[in-house]
């Protein structure tokens, strides 16, 4: 965390330890994680509010693999929005340096489209609610962009190589929805 020195992740303060324990003193982060965003609140985010959200998402992603950083835990309880609309990952206890064996940069990407799906869902009609589940990519409104793109993500479909691509599609969704 040292080494993020940028508004989209706490600042490091210090560390200690104490009975064979590390401590780690960070920054307080003002705001509100997506969690109670999506549960207390019952926020429902619209079409480019998701897309605003994936981009900034992704912007983080970046700034992670800049470092050579997977942070490998992207959830709804890990990301913070404050006033501003700004975002910011907190919990890097399961963050990892990349390797090409253990710890890839695409479980990431995985967790960039488990995040949106709550999203999507936070609007979900769920009025016609049938009896039988079914998966997310049935359930939810989405165009064919859309679940291909987080279809890519997940790596159902042909995972996505680099950050570039994520980009340049998400880009094409966000126009499309004008």
């Amino acid at each position: 965390m040292k080494s993020l020195d940028d508004k989209k992740f706490p600042k490091f303060i210090d560390k200690f330890d104490y009975d064979d324990t590390k401590f780690y003193v960070i920054e307080f982060v003002d705001g509100k994680d997506f969690y109670e965003l999506l549960s207390f609140d019952e926020y429902e985010f619209t079409r480019n509010e998701i897309y605003d959200i994936a981009e900034k998402i992704l912007k983080i992603i970046i700034t992670l693999q800049e470092k050579n950083i997977v942070h490998r835990d992207i959830r709804i309880s890990n990301v913070i929005m404050n006033e501003k609309k700004d975002l910011v990952l907190i919990d890097f206890g399961l963050a990892r340096y990349i390797d090409k064996d253990k710890y890839k940069k695409e479980i990431d990407y995985w967790y960039m489209a488990d995040f949106l799906i709550h999203l999507y869902y936070s609007s979900y009609d769920d009025e016609n609610l049938e009896l039988e589940n079914k998966p997310w990519y049935e359930e939810l409104d989405l165009t064919n962009d859309e679940l291909i793109f987080l279809k890519k993500l997940m790596g159902i479909e042909k995972l996505y190589e680099n950050t570039d691509e994520i980009m340049r599609d998400l880009f094409i969704i966000k126009n499309s929805n004008i």
